[in-house]
């Protein structure tokens, strides 16, 4: 089983997902390519979407613009904006995308890690960090929730939810606070996705009195500092999760095939085209149908990529690659759609084909990627 991530690997870069950089046999950078870029931006909107925009509290986004060890250095400034936009009053929370060159600080280090670990930490990365000031007489309570939060984030996307657990310990970074890990589980070993720090307010012993001031806000009428929960991710770390945790062998009629299996909010492509081995001239029509459909999906925010070797393969090839960049609807075009306008809708996780009228397609596929 220890092969398989060299099998994952390998497929990401044949699907155009992205290719680990390697330098002096550590992984320096990935590149990313046209769907892993893609798979990228819908990692990084749900992560928006979870820890600002749907938060009960208010929660904003900041860029500092800076790379740096310390989780307090450039935080006084947004701190000072975001208690201003909240009345000076507790909870708040702040969150960040940010590139970083690690050369000896690594935000998810774990002495436990596998050595597969290494291709989930590249050096140059993408930094998803959220910051929580808390109520100091609810700090603890919300550290609790909060992990049990982000857990449910990471099994809402996964194919195998279950791979996903906690473990507390004490940080050797950060002067023994507690310290939760969220790991997932895979055929060579665990491996750390995210870290959850409880600093309390311990997160401000090391500023200066004159420092400490500017991070004072108010619970109810009493001026404190803030309990800090800080949770830590990559997108490099959470792309290659999620590639390694949709991939699937799927043996059929005595043949297997790969099968990224990605949550559909995560598929770089909701849907495609195939059709059957047909004659130029059908092919030629049905592309131009495939066209008129795909432009009209597009404009309602779907995801779509037209493809140009409609009836030019077999169907199952077709499939099979519509299956491997993880597309989880295909639209089937016959001869039968230009006289009588229905399609199918082959689901990748079924594998079975819905059929429908073209006519009735844009509602279809706007439900069909909302409602899950």
């Amino acid at each position: 089983m220890a092969s398989l991530l060299p099998k994952i690997l390998e497929l990401s870069g044949h699907s155009g997902f992205l290719k680990l950089v390697l330098k002096n046999k550590s992984v320096d950078h990935y590149k990313f390519f046209p769907a892993g870029e893609l798979l990228c931006q819908n990692i990084q909107n749900e992560w928006i979407y979870s820890n600002v925009i749907s938060r009960d509290e208010n929660n904003f986004l900041f860029h500092s613009g800076e790379s740096c060890c310390s989780s307090t250095a450039g935080l006084p400034e947004p701190f000072a904006q975001a208690r201003e936009l909240c009345d000076e009053q507790l909870p708040f929370g702040l969150a960040e995308t940010r590139l970083e060159n690690i050369t000896n600080f690594d935000p998810m280090t774990d002495a436990s890690a596998t050595s597969e670990s290494r291709f989930f930490r590249p050096k140059k990365h993408t930094l998803l960090r959220h910051i929580s000031f808390a109520m100091p007489s609810a700090g603890q309570q919300f550290f609790y929730h909060w992990q049990r939060y982000r857990k449910m984030w990471w099994r809402k996307f996964s194919a195998n939810p279950g791979r996903f657990s906690l473990e507390e310990k004490k940080s050797s970074q950060f002067n023994n606070v507690d310290l939760v890990c969220i790991k997932a589980e895979f055929p060579w070993g665990q491996e750390t996705v995210e870290t959850i720090h409880n600093f309390g307010t311990s997160f401000f012993d090391q500023l200066s009195s004159s420092v400490k001031e500017k991070f004072m806000a108010r619970e109810g009428r009493k001026q404190v500092l803030p309990h800090v929960v800080e949770s830590v991710t990559t997108l490099e770390a959470a792309s290659l999760l999620f590639l390694c945790d949709a991939y699937k062998e799927v043996t059929l009629r005595d043949k297997t095939k790969e099968v990224l299996k990605l949550h559909r909010k995560l598929s770089p492509f909701k849907f495609t085209f195939s059709t059957p081995p047909c004659t130029v001239q059908l092919a030629d029509n049905l592309y131009e149908l495939s066209e008129h459909v795909g432009r009209n999906l597009r404009k309602s925010g779907i995801s779509t990529l037209i493809k140009q070797d409609l009836g030019k393969k077999s169907f199952e090839s077709q499939i099979a690659k519509n299956d491997a960049l993880g597309i989880p609807f295909t639209i089937v075009l016959r001869e039968s759609t230009l006289t009588d306008g229905m399609v199918g809708v082959r689901s990748r996780e079924t594998t079975l084909e819905e059929r429908i009228h073209i006519s009735n397609l844009k509602n279809h596929a706007e439900l069909l990627v909302k409602n899950y």
